[in-house]
């Protein structure tokens, strides 16, 4: 089950033309997705607010993508619905999944 206000940002990601994704992550579509298959291992829930589920792993390498691309945390946390305590545990774990190599080096 994907909580209601993950699934808004989720449909809104997915109705971004190429140019526009490209611009808000700074990589295509299918780079995005590989990124996010690679990282799901290390990305355990994130519930935040108790607002009823886990935050996507999507949406967790979104928020930080913005974030490492010079977004301000109160706009990544108005435009992607998450408090900025469930931000900040979002940066930490797509950070520390990046940081392990782990799931990076069998690539």
């Amino acid at each position: 089950r994907v909580r209601g206000d993950c699934k808004r940002v989720l449909d809104m990601m997915a109705q971004l033309s190429e140019s526009d994704f490209e611009a808000f992550f700074r990589m295509d579509r299918s780079s995005f997705d590989g990124l996010v298959r690679l990282l799901e291992p290390g990305l355990k829930a994130t519930s935040g607010r108790g607002l009823g589920g886990p935050i996507p792993p999507p949406i967790k390498v979104a928020v930080t993508l913005r974030f490492l691309a010079g977004g301000m945390w109160q706009d990544i946390s108005f435009g992607y619905e998450v408090h900025r305590s469930t931000l900040f545990k979002c940066l930490n774990q797509v950070v520390n999944a990046l940081g392990s190599g782990a799931s990076l080096s069998a690539q």
